[in-house]
């Protein structure tokens, strides 16, 4: 009987069908992956390039659609500082007459060097000219210095939300104007791709000034807290692209670009399940296909094995085990006698063939004193088998 070990080592022997099967298989399988994931690389580039033109695109396009209004907005400040001081102090109007078809304008106030009103006007209360202290604002005091300035966004006593901007002017003087923010919100809202892509603006410090969610502009969020979008805020004049986890914790593609005539950045977000949803079906499907594959390679391989190697190799075991036992029956198909006196008749048809062959060859060579020795060879190597009897 067989020890234990000996045993569990006969077990633990891989059998000859699976040491015919596994390196098939392996091989299969490793051509299978290496085209699945081929198939699936390319697939992905594709698709990301494809979403990185389509939110370029769209950002692009954005961007125009919010710079519009402040475009507009701007360029009524520029043509109100063109204005001269006398024409506005003899006309108080002017800049209300100016401004009233211009939605997006609440208020806007002229000052000169040391903050004194030259004129005002606007749709709204005035809170601008109202300042106790004008000159100590952040506003007056970054135009006084020669630059741009685009406020955070603001909330009024009657919950009116607005920015402020305010511009140089040649005399040294400053205009600034209160910009409605629902006028940018509108834009924003407008703006759609795909199912669930949006937009929104912020600054270059990366506060928000604009977004689709009110909740996370109450939160006072900035993008800057992001560590992956960070890349977004640099270069504003190039188109970026960054993967990050958005501001709903949702992981996101996002595209940002600068907003004309304002220092402000655009991003267009869209998450990534969506971004990525050919890529993400091709690869559940080559998992499924590669199950499929898997399988059937498996029952193929079996039974090219078990029909093509093993069945001839086991025939081929079984007669050699047959044989060497002494229990081939080949020829048993015959009774003993017959097979014997078969043997006798044969033995006797090549005895008279060489004695033919010793005749003929006296007859031609009479001279010759004895016939080829292997004639003589021939017949007493027969002869004696001829006298033995079968009992």
């Amino acid at each position: 009987m067989l020890s234990t070990a000996r045993l569990m080592a006969r077990l633990m022997r891989p059998s000859l069908r699976m040491r015919l099967m596994i390196p098939l298989v392996s091989i299969l399988v490793m051509v299978m992956l290496l085209i699945g994931a081929s198939v699936l690389i390319l697939v992905t580039r594709l698709e990301t390039e494809a979403w990185h033109k389509r939110q370029g695109e769209v950002a692009r396009m954005a961007a125009y659609a919010v710079s519009e209004p402040i475009r507009h907005a701007i360029e009524t400040m520029v043509y109100l500082a063109l204005i001269d001081v006398e024409q506005l102090r003899t006309n108080p109007m002017l800049i209300q007459q100016v401004i009233a078809p211009d939605r997006e304008l609440l208020e806007v106030v002229r000052l000169d060097a040391q903050g004194r009103i030259l004129a005002n006007g606007g749709s709204d209360e005035s809170l601008l000219a109202s300042q106790f202290a004008i000159t100590l604002s952040q506003w007056f005091q970054q135009a006084s210095a020669g630059k741009y300035y685009f406020g955070d966004v603001q909330i009024s006593a009657d919950r009116k939300s607005y920015l402020i901007l305010a511009r140089p002017i040649s005399d040294g003087g400053v205009i600034a104007a209160r910009l409605r923010i629902d006028v940018l919100w509108k834009v924003v809202d407008d703006t759609r791709f795909s199912d669930r892509g949006q937009v929104y603006v912020v600054d270059r410090d990366g506060r928000l000034i604009v977004h689709t969610d009110r909740a996370v502009m109450a939160a006072n969020q900035t993008i800057a807290g992001l560590p992956q979008a960070a890349g977004l805020l640099q270069h504003p004049d190039e188109l970026r692209f960054a993967e990050y986890v958005g501001f709903e914790g949702v992981q996101v593609v996002g595209v940002s670009t600068q907003i004309e005539a304002t220092d402000w950045i655009l991003i267009a977000e869209l998450p990534s399940e969506e971004a990525y949803s050919t890529s993400w079906l091709t690869a559940r499907m080559l998992v499924g296909f590669s199950i499929l594959y898997l399988l059937l390679t498996i029952l193929v391989v079996q039974r090219f094995v078990a029909h093509s190697v093993l069945k001839p190799l086991e025939q081929i075991k079984d007669g050699l085990d047959r044989v060497i036992g002494g229990t081939s029956t080949i020829g048993s198909a015959f009774p003993a006698a017959t097979r014997w006196e078969s043997s006798r008749r044969d033995l006797t048809r090549w005895l008279r063939a060489c004695m033919n062959v010793d005749n003929n060859w006296q007859r031609k060579l009479p001279n010759r004193r004895k016939p080829p020795h292997h004639c003589a060879r021939v017949r007493r190597a027969i002869a004696p088998l001829l006298r033995i009897k079968r009992s």
